[in-house]
């Protein structure tokens, strides 16, 4: 199921984004220009948070970090991650429904770090 989560978050990134964002020199160059802001853990320069092209927050790679750096257990980054979706009115089309209750990406994301679920209860939706 988390495969699945990431695969969506990945999904909403745009190729050419993706393709620039996997560079070491776009990344170096990136943490120059926009700054410490610019990732998650900057000093590491992982989970960017900014479009390369014009260094402004989107959503999706917000998203995209908050998953990653949760799956590697960097808690720092996760929280991070948690108020610029919040400070920024991040929003995301894709919705999870558990047990006919809709839960938001973050909470679903966390659910499947704090539980075992089975994949039979969950549903996508949206």
């Amino acid at each position: 199921m988390l495969e699945l989560i990431i695969e969506e978050a990945t999904k909403s990134i745009h190729p050419r984004i993706q393709e620039k964002l996997k560079c070491p020199v776009v990344r170096e160059w990136m943490f120059e220009t926009y700054g410490e802001e610019a990732f998650l853990d900057p000093s590491n320069k992982k989970y960017p948070v900014v479009n390369p092209e014009t260094g402004k927050y989107r959503s999706d790679l917000i998203f995209a970090g908050y998953v990653r750096s949760r799956m590697d257990n960097h808690n720092e980054s996760v929280e991070k991650a948690v108020k610029l979706f919040e400070e920024k009115g991040c929003h995301t089309e894709l919705t999870i429904k558990i047990q006919e209750i809709d839960q938001s990406v973050i909470d679903i994301t966390e659910l499947m770090f704090t539980s075992e679920l089975d994949k039979e209860t969950l549903t996508w939706i949206g």
